[in-house]
């Protein structure tokens, strides 16, 4: 069977929620941001079904992402990919 990241995802929130997925740093070296796999998945979970079922995003659809490098890129990337937009 052939896995995807969403797989990976899944498993790795299941296995080891609090292990760190993502970090992100400031210009002087600090943790600007962060995110474990159990809140990337949850996080992820959550916006791709407002995506989906508030705001009427569907398969193929383009989304522009428009953010600053960091963590909510990485999350409405990932929520995207999810419903296939």
């Amino acid at each position: 069977m052939r896995e995807d990241i969403f797989d990976y995802l899944s498993r790795w929130s299941s296995e080891d929620p609090d292990r760190l997925a993502f970090v992100f740093y400031d210009v002087r070296g600090g943790v600007a941001e962060s995110s474990t796999y159990g809140e990337l998945d949850e996080h992820t979970d959550e916006l791709a079904y407002a995506l989906k079922h508030v705001h009427g995003i569907a398969y193929g659809d383009p989304v522009p992402l428009v953010f600053r490098p960091g963590l909510k890129f990485i999350l409405a990337f990932l929520a995207c990919a999810k419903i296939g937009a």
